[in-house]
């Protein structure tokens, strides 16, 4: 199972209104949360803790909040990108299909 079916099927992925993030899920038990970015990309951060988490959720800007408390801080929150955006998929699927 790749890890965009695990996020599919695994994590709650709650809607948000932001300008840049569509929902917003979180696993308590190993500190990781998960991030839906307008155009499609998915991101996981590390150790983010549940107040954290809950105070990212009460943001007025959760786009703000996200990108000054978690983002600006990869050396604490180490992230991985589990999905790309909409665009980049389409660009893979395109160069894939030349080659056949």
């Amino acid at each position: 199972m790749t890890e965009e079916r695990k996020l599919e099927f695994e994590i709650e992925m709650v809607p948000v209104e932001s300008s840049q993030i569509v929902a917003i899920g979180y696993r308590q038990d190993d500190e990781t949360l998960f991030v839906n970015f307008k155009g499609g990309s998915v991101y996981s951060y590390r150790n983010v803790g549940s107040q954290l988490h809950e105070c990212l959720m009460r943001a007025d800007s959760k786009g703000k909040y996200f990108g000054e408390q978690i983002k600006k801080h990869p050396e604490q929150f180490p992230f991985l990108r589990l999905r790309d955006t909409d665009r980049q998929e389409e660009a893979k699927k395109a160069e894939a299909a030349k080659t056949l």
